[in-house]
């Protein structure tokens, strides 16, 4: 399940093959036609596209606060060993731009807590507004139990990620960052100046 965006000057007259694939929703943006489709509203496991909508929620909330300094608590970091993450512990500090990098750009579950905690105050509140924001957007066959997706329990829709990568496409913080190749951490009162690919 993944939702694909092409541009107009590639060849849309021979789709890929779905005969794999579970659920399929390919959607040219220029046409704002629908070039194929299978299961488009088969409820699947989210995955790691749960990212996808922290992420704008992210970008939405924090695009004119970049230089704010987050501190890292034991919440932010709970729950992580054994996954994908930066190795934040508490006490650590970063900016809410190092955080974005290292999120969108780096993927790292910490990074996504960090942020989703110092929206919302905790990552139950947090989830919730991911589901409001969902509503929002029309994506009616979408929950979200998570921030990230390792839970695995968040679930969705082909139909329902196109019109999250559609919002996604739109906001120009977001697009940005996920564009970005290579992101320095700067050492400041984060010690371990990393790079995030």
């Amino acid at each position: 399940c993944f939702p694909t965006v092409v541009s107009a000057t590639e060849d849309i007259a021979a789709p890929p093959s779905i005969d794999d694939a579970n659920a399929v929703y390919f959607y040219h943006v220029e046409s704002d036609s629908v070039v194929v489709e299978k299961n488009a509203q088969l409820v699947v496991s989210a995955g790691s596209t749960v990212k996808v909508m922290s992420g704008l929620i992210f970008c939405e909330s924090l695009a004119d606060r970049t230089a704010d300094a987050v501190y890292i608590t034991e919440e932010m970091t709970l729950g992580l060993n054994g996954y994908f993450r930066l190795k934040l512990t508490a006490g650590d500090t970063l900016t809410v731009e190092q955080l974005l990098y290292a999120a969108l750009c780096g993927g790292y579950n910490d990074a996504y807590q960090g942020l989703a905690v110092y929206i919302s105050g905790s990552l139950d509140a947090f989830v919730k507004r991911m589901n409001m924001r969902a509503q929002e957007l029309g994506m009616q066959n979408t929950a979200y139990t998570d921030v990230h997706g390792i839970d695995d329990a968040s679930l969705t829709t082909a139909n329902d990620l196109a019109k999250l990568a559609s919002a996604a496409s739109q906001n120009g913080h977001f697009m940005r960052i996920t564009s970005t190749a290579r992101y320095a951490l700067q050492e400041t009162q984060y010690l371990r100046a990393q790079t995030v690919h």
